[in-house]
């Protein structure tokens, strides 16, 4: 698939095996990518964030592949310990890059100030909506 083709979004619904966590849903969609969808949560921490990185591994299959997160249904971010692990070895290892889809301005720069200041050891970026952010993931698995 190139950059700049995409699944018409009724081929991207969720499949029948979800990884229903307590604070997102996580599953592999038609081109390989991890979907992370996060629902409204007291609380983003380590446990949690541990649990989510167990989600990814356990469907990327030993594979490197893209994470689409989308973080419109946040309503608490991830404390210290989440960032932090976020960013090991261990949460980075299957992780080929991520794209953060929210419609929020505020929520785009604070994620980008994440960015620079944790620099994770794979690319990241802020989106506004999913198509651009699935064409730059694709870019990735292309090696661009």
């Amino acid at each position: 698939m190139v950059a700049s083709e995409t699944l018409p979004l009724e081929a991207m619904t969720r499949p029948d095996e979800v990884l229903a966590l307590e604070n997102c849903d996580v599953w592999l969609d038609d081109q390989g990518v991890v979907r992370i969808v996060f629902k409204p949560c007291p609380d983003h921490g380590l446990d949690q964030a541990r649990a989510i990185v167990s989600a990814h591994n356990e469907l990327s299959g030993d594979r490197k592949r893209g994470v689409l997160a989308d973080l419109t249904g946040i309503t608490t971010a991830a404390d210290r310990e989440a960032r932090n692990y976020y960013v090991t070895p261990e949460a980075s290892r299957l992780k080929l890059g991520m794209a953060m889809i929210t419609p929020s301005p505020f929520q785009r720069m604070l994620g980008n100030i994440f960015f620079r200041v944790n620099k994770p050891p794979y690319p990241c970026r802020m989106f506004q909506d999913e198509p651009g952010a699935l064409v730059w993931l694709a870019s990735l698995e292309q090696g661009g």
